[in-house]
């Protein structure tokens, strides 16, 4: 064995002792860093729900989302900041603050591109969809919902695939494009069923329902209901689930005209007390719906109160396509006690805002009421109707 000189040893053992230094602070460092990057991805979570405090002034709320979207921005590992972006992303859609959604979303899809991420990819077109089709923009939501399916498809993520589908279905029932929307509710179904994702299940079967009453197999629709009722039950879902039901039903038998089968699930529906404050609109209508089916089988008490005041809530959160369908109502009603001066006011109204509702079904309604009211305008009303 040779032996090394006193000095070469020493600076061996101290290169080995420095060596042993240096690996121990970098290792400290690194898992100095991973608590760091830890604590801001747990802080942006933090920031975020103060962020959604209803108690809050707006603008705390919106500093907030700003200190996450600032502490986001300091992380230096890419699929973090992927992450942490994309929970503030989400928080600006929720608060409606468009502008900053917009862009820091951008970021997200941009950087999740960047890193082949996509999943992340996939979460930035679907917080897309939502925020369109939240603003009623059809074709922009319907695009980025296909394109998140197609992502999901690709990682065969049959979960988030089905719950893509559902919407895409959904849009199309809003645009009337009723095959459409049955075929990829099917498509969703397949996909979940196997899941025993009982709730999303529940929304399909809802779906199938809606656009097979507007296809005029009622029957049919009923059908569906029911089975989406059966799901909803082992979901253990709410109440206003199943009160939605009810009210999905009663639409069934009211447009067939069996009225006196409409009422108890049209009762049973406005029974949610929630709904008034969260969803006036919806309130109206189903309001509105009853009080028709009552008038329809010679129940007039109370008739135009109610129908007034859902007049007066449509009114209240400026939902035009719901004062149309309120003024109809009062104009079919009006006629039937033969006051056509009042009649002929409400259905000029009705037309008025079924027009600023692009709401052609009820304009075509209104057109052939139009024609019984005033028969003396019969030919024009007849040459509007058609006309469009």
């Amino acid at each position: 064995m040779v032996k090394q000189p006193p000095l070469l040893r020493t600076v061996i053992t101290s290169l080995i002792a420095l060596s042993i230094i240096l690996a121990c602070n970098t290792e400290k460092s690194k898992e100095r860093s991973d608590i760091t990057r830890s604590a801001i991805e747990d802080s942006v979570d933090v920031w975020i729900d103060r962020s959604e405090n209803p108690d809050l002034p707006e603008e705390e709320q919106q500093q907030w989302i700003e200190t996450a979207l600032n502490n986001s921005l300091t992380l230096n590992e890419d699929s973090l900041k992927i992450i942490t972006l994309s929970k503030v992303s989400y928080a600006y859609l929720k608060n409606n603050d468009s502008l900053n959604f917009r862009q820091t979303n951008q970021m997200v899809k941009e950087l999740a591109i960047e890193n082949r991420d996509s999943s992340n990819i996939a979460i930035a077109h679907w917080d897309l969809a939502i925020f369109f089709k939240d603003l009623d923009i059809q074709d922009s939501a319907y695009y980025h919902f296909g394109e998140a399916q197609k992502i999901y498809h690709d990682l065969e993520d049959d979960f988030y695939e089905g719950r893509m589908l559902y919407q895409i279905a959904t849009i199309q029932g809003n645009i009337k494009d009723y095959v459409g929307s049955e075929i990829n509710s099917i498509k969703a179904l397949e996909l979940l069923k196997p899941l025993g994702r009982n709730y999303q299940i529940y929304a399909c079967y809802t779906n199938l329902g809606i656009v097979s009453k507007e296809l005029g197999e009622y029957d049919r629709a009923v059908d569906y209901y029911n089975t989406a009722y059966t799901y909803q039950k082992e979901n253990d879902s709410t109440l206003k689930d199943f009160r939605l039901l009810q009210n999905n039903i009663g639409n069934v038998y009211k447009e067939q005209g069996e009225y006196a089968k409409a009422i108890p699930y049209l009762r049973e529906s406005l029974k949610d007390e929630s709904l008034l404050a969260n969803s006036p609109s919806e309130y109206s209508v189903r309001l509105n719906n009853l009080t028709y089916s009552r008038f329809k089988i010679g129940d007039t008490t109370g008739v135009r109160e109610d129908l007034m005041a859902a007049l007066k809530i449509t009114e209240e959160v400026n939902d035009i396509s719901g004062q149309s369908y309120t003024q109809y109502n009062l104009a079919e009603y009006d006629l039937s006690i033969h006051d056509t001066a009042q009649a002929y006011d409400h259905a000029l109204k009705a037309v008025d805002l079924s027009k600023r509702s692009n709401n052609n079904d009820r304009l075509l309604q209104t057109y052939e009421l139009l024609a019984k009211i005033n028969p003396d305008e019969a030919v024009t009303y007849a040459e509007a109707y058609i006309k469009l």
